[in-house]
């Protein structure tokens, strides 16, 4: 009898837990549907959602680099380099 009980009462709290979490995750899902219907009613009608400082890079106007990348080079065997090699003998 003790271990119907226990097992019961173990199911009763999952299913609360359960429960809750569900609740969690629609409640979550409501505010996010609802986020972005309002930002898609504003880019309808012409607004821009603006980034937040710290996300934003500035760059410097016509100012090049220090460092320039190096240029490749052609192979000095051309095409005949990229042969394969024969694995045996």
């Amino acid at each position: 009898m003790l271990i119907a009980m226990t097992i019961t009462c173990l199911f009763a709290i999952v299913g609360i837990a359960s429960a809750l979490s569900l609740l969690d995750t629609a409640m979550r899902t409501r505010f996010a549907y609802r986020a972005l219907s309002q930002d898609r009613t504003l880019l309808r009608m012409g607004f821009v959602n603006q980034l937040p400082a710290q996300d934003q890079r500035l760059r410097s106007c016509g100012v090049r680099p220090a460092r320039r990348s190096m240029r490749r080079r052609p192979s000095l065997g051309g095409t005949s380099a990229l042969k394969p090699a024969p694995l045996f003998g």
